[in-house]
């Protein structure tokens, strides 16, 4: 289940997080955004800051540094443009795995039990419904046209 977003809470720390920007404290403003951002994953703006944040601290930046930078600015590209959400979750490393069990379901024979699969599809949650939109899409484009994408997976 997924945690119910706040937006008053979110804006709360996030006017923390100003503040503190505004008094030099980076460290402890990036902490607010950050919490800001789990209060509200869609607010506005919110990744602009987490980012500067992010800069201002400076130093040296560890792989876990680098993957929290690129999801800010996965995230900002996904309020700024929502159809891109497509493009990441392929980038992910679930569609695969997605793509793979849905063509699984899919091959099976009518009346086969496959509720374990279905219920592991369901669980993967968003990437699993894309992978299957772009399934669905490579079905009705013909098998002429199939995408790449799609077909990597067999």
């Amino acid at each position: 289940m997924t945690k119910k977003s706040n937006p008053e809470k979110a804006a709360k720390h996030e006017s923390m997080g100003d503040e503190l920007m505004g008094k030099g404290k980076p460290k402890k403003a990036l902490a607010q955004y950050r919490k800001a951002l789990e209060c509200h994953p869609d607010r506005a703006g919110i990744f602009d800051k987490l980012i500067k944040a992010k800069d201002e601290i400076g130093g040296d930046w560890k792989m876990d540094d680098f993957a929290e930078s690129v999801s800010w600015t996965m995230g900002k590209q996904e309020q700024e443009n929502p159809p891109i959400k497509q493009v990441h979750a392929m980038l992910s490393p679930e569609w695969k795995q997605a793509t793979e069990l849905a063509l699984k379901i899919l091959s099976e024979p009518a009346g086969a039990e496959s509720g374990d699969e279905i219920e592991k599809l369901v669980g993967m949650g968003d990437v699993s419904t894309r992978a299957l939109i772009a399934i669905l899409l490579s079905l009705k484009a013909g098998p002429e046209q199939k995408s790449d994408e799609t077909v990597s997976a067999k």
